[in-house]
């Protein structure tokens, strides 16, 4: 594999009786997880999992194109942003190392609100798509202006009661159950009824950059 972030399991073990290398060990500790969180770069934005992460980096499967020294931000779902360049990149994976140290655990820990007070919801992707709505029987062309593995938000001239069970198709997707979460101002959220694993999303996604939708 190429070069790692810095090679964290090659530290001596000399870290008892030196205390800078104490600390660097410390700081390059890293935890195996498996997370979607967000990734945006200067020309995309995409869902990614984190695979392991430490206080200087992590490691990240993507679906988009990446390139070294390229500078990105995760979005993690406890609602923390990190910034950082990528390092190294191979097949669909990328070590990406942080512009400045973190904890992990703030990174990583669960929550219901962000730090400003916002309820935390699935990773979402900004777009601007077509799509085809199912209500009553009756089928209209909407605007999907944001994507989760959740569901979408859309903007429709159909008066759309919250509660209402429904249809949504993306391109590339077919239709698929769904429900109407709030409506105002001629938008509103619709949320699946099951949601998109990631493979799913993410193969969709790389599908509709690709040009293969």
């Amino acid at each position: 594999m190429c070069a790692q972030l810095h090679d964290w399991s090659q530290l001596g073990d000399d870290h008892a009786t030196n205390p800078i290398v104490g600390e660097r060990r410390k700081s390059q500790r890293h935890i195996t997880v498996l997370q979607v969180a967000k990734l945006v770069t200067d020309h995309c934005e995409e869902l990614c999992i984190v695979r392991d992460i430490s206080g200087g980096g992590l490691k990240a499967e993507f679906y988009c194109p990446m390139e070294v020294g390229e500078t990105v931000e995760i979005q993690f779902k406890s609602g923390q942003k990190v910034r950082g360049h990528v390092v190294w990149v191979e097949d669909r994976q990328a070590g990406i190392e942080f512009e400045q140290p973190v904890e992990t655990e703030l990174l990583l820990v669960r929550r219901d609100h962000d730090p400003e007070g916002h309820p935390i919801r699935a990773p979402r992707l900004k777009v601007d798509m077509p799509g085809m709505l199912r209500v009553h029987g009756e089928q209209v062309c909407v605007r999907v202006s944001d994507i989760s593995q959740d569901g979408c938000r859309l903007r429709s001239d159909l008066m759309l009661k919250p509660g209402t069970g429904c249809e949504i198709s993306l391109p590339g997707l077919g239709y698929r159950l769904a429900s109407i979460r709030w409506f105002r101002d001629n938008e509103a959220g619709v949320r699946l009824d099951e949601r998109l694993s990631y493979q799913d999303f993410a193969l969709w996604r790389h599908r509709l950059i690709s040009g293969g939708i």
